[in-house]
């Protein structure tokens, strides 16, 4: 059956964006292969950015005799450009996005599409997704690391604080066309550690009245690899974080408040220190440091941009 067949039927694309972790494709197709929604109902969009490795044949591997599974090529590099690319490509009229790196519950979309269902008019709306690994964690690691519930109810977010996750997350494809998509700036790259993508799209959706809904029953499974589970990279992350923040919350930073949230960063990581407390040390260590590591990161981000203006 060819896609423009489909096309009738389809109620969501699933895009799946990847790029040189073969491995993690492989789990992440398996699980939507064994969604328990009506087939006819869904089509899989892999687009592959730019990898080098096998990606290419795992993904049609995945694919052998499934109409609704279709694989696409973007080779300019960002998570952005291939969300972009999955967008472009999707035949329904709605669109979601779950990570390479994910596992979607076997009722993954047919929830999705009960609340489709019973909220017709909803532009986006997402789930959660809980902490998978493949070894032991550091008796350390933060309890709390690597898994997003923000509810147990169904319901809007509020228009300020909460938003939905990227790897679980399903938007009106037309709403997502009329912005244009997820800003390139922000986002992965290669190697490069930036976010806010999504973020940001759905401050900007909020900015024109669309509410973001919240479905408890729509879960994913995320892969937290080992090389995340140490304080060097929590650390690293928290100061790509704080790069991103103005372009994720339309806040232009100035001198004076970078270095305000850094002093006030210091006090707070002194403070934290100083308090005793049952978490183990570098657990503590990583709480104390947040707020610094991440006004320092956004200090950074303040000084390459005055340099591109001078």
């Amino acid at each position: 059956m060819s896609v423009p067949a489909l096309a009738s039927a389809l109620m969501v694309s699933v895009v799946v964006c990847t790029r040189n972790r073969s491995a993690s494709l492989r789990r992440c197709l398996a699980s939507l292969v064994a969604q328990s929604a009506d087939a006819s109902l869904f089509e899989v969009i892999v687009v592959d950015n730019a990898s080098t490795d096998d990606t290419a044949a795992v993904a049609r591997a995945a694919f052998a005799g499934r109409d609704n599974f279709r694989y696409c090529l973007e080779s300019n590099l960002g998570l952005s450009h291939a969300r972009n690319r999955g967008i472009a490509e999707a035949a329904a009229k709605r669109v979601a996005f779950i990570d390479d790196d994910a596992e979607a519950c076997p009722d993954w979309i047919e929830e999705m599409l009960s609340f489709i269902g019973r909220v017709t008019a909803v532009v986006a709306f997402g789930g959660p997704y809980l902490r998978m690994v493949d070894g032991a964690v550091p008796a350390w690691f933060p309890p709390e690391y690597g898994s997003s519930v923000l509810s147990e109810d169904e319901g809007a977010l509020d228009s300020v604080t909460q938003f939905i996750s990227g790897t679980n997350m399903v938007f009106r494809r037309d709403v997502l066309l009329a912005l244009g998509g997820f800003r390139p700036e922000l986002g992965m790259s290669g190697t490069r550690l930036c976010y806010g993508e999504e973020t940001r799209l759905q401050i900007d959706l909020k900015r024109q009245g669309h509410q973001v809904f919240y479905v408890p029953a729509m879960r994913v499974k995320h892969l937290l690899p080992a090389q995340k589970m140490k304080l060097s990279w929590l650390i690293r992350n928290l100061y790509a974080v704080g790069r991103c923040s103005s372009a994720t919350f339309c806040q232009k930073r100035t001198l004076l408040s970078c270095c305000s949230g850094i002093c006030y960063g210091i006090v707070f990581a002194l403070r934290t220190l100083a308090t005793p407390s049952h978490n183990p040390l570098r657990r503590k260590i990583y709480y104390s440091l947040k707020p610094l590591v991440s006004e320092l990161g956004a200090l950074h981000q303040f000084l390459l941009e005055g340099h591109d203006r001078a």
